[in-house]
């Protein structure tokens, strides 16, 4: 019988160097369990450069790079990987969803908006001519900046540096491809954390409401609070929160998808 709740994605990350035939286990395990959609944490990251030609003080690094670029100097030390798990996608027809650039250091500080614009949209222009031939395997953008729907009633939906860090790059992203699928993982808190308010499931409704009319994504994917941490809604209140979700996303015409987050693998294995 069909899950009621299918788990439908996974995300990837490259922590661990492993060589295209494990990988290719993995997307025949990914097959099995139904799984249809692969998220790549990030694509690369920025670093601090003073010498940026562009005056933004930070750059793309190779450090990171899934893919050979013509951006930076250098070839990534593992290759492309990002061609690896896009033929791997194609093959077990999977589709893949490319996250965006990390920053350097706490992207909350704003330091970093100008270039994350500036090198996302030159990356992603680069990625769609070079992958061309994976048409919809290629189906889409995850900006992996986590924000805080709490936040963002503490600012104010509309405002909010997230919300308009999201905006411009769904805008860019879109401009690029507009059959392009865009989408984000917010977080939030039941309980209040010093300056950052606490939500109910009605604020929740409100927050995501404006904020989904305001960015414009197609889908979100809120995690389900192991990421928030403390102050995370109980389990006994979780559904009332997702119904929350799913209103604003049925009243903005997105999609909804629920992030179930799972920590099961040590960062330092090989």
């Amino acid at each position: 019988r069909a899950a009621i709740f299918p788990v439908r994605g996974t995300f990837l990350d490259f922590y661990r160097l492993m060589p295209q035939y494990l990988w290719e286990k993995e997307f025949q395990q990914m097959q099995a369990a139904e799984i249809d959609s692969i998220f790549i944490l990030a694509v690369g990251r920025l670093e601090a450069n003073p010498a940026e030609p562009h005056g933004y003080g930070y750059s793309l690094s190779c450090d990171g790079l899934l893919y050979p670029s013509a951006l930076v100097s250098c070839s990534p030390a593992a290759g492309d990987r990002l061609g690896m798990i896009l033929g791997l996608a194609s093959q077990y027809g999977m589709q893949v969803y490319i996250g965006s650039l990390q920053t350097a250091s706490d992207w909350t500080t704003g330091l970093e908006f100008a270039a994350l614009r500036y090198y996302n949209n030159a990356v992603a222009s680069e990625i769609l001519d070079i992958y061309s031939a994976y048409g919809a395997t290629l189906a889409g953008w995850y900006s992996n900046q986590e924000i805080w729907m709490n936040w963002a009633k503490y600012y104010g939906p509309t405002t909010y540096y997230g919300t308009l860090l999201l905006r411009d790059f769904v805008a860019d992203m879109k401009a690029l491809d507009g059959s392009k699928i865009v989408t984000s993982a917010p977080v939030f808190k039941k309980d209040p954390n010093g300056s950052m308010p606490g939500l109910t499931p009605a604020e929740l409704q409100s927050v995501m409401t404006d904020f989904l009319n305001t960015t414009q994504q197609d889908r979100i994917m809120p995690q389900d609070g192991i990421g928030a941490g403390a102050g995370a809604p109980p389990l006994s209140e979780i559904g009332s929160y997702f119904s929350a979700a799913q209103a604003a996303a049925a009243a903005t015409g997105k999609v909804l998808w629920s992030t179930l987050e799972v920590f099961t693998a040590n960062g330092g294995d090989s």
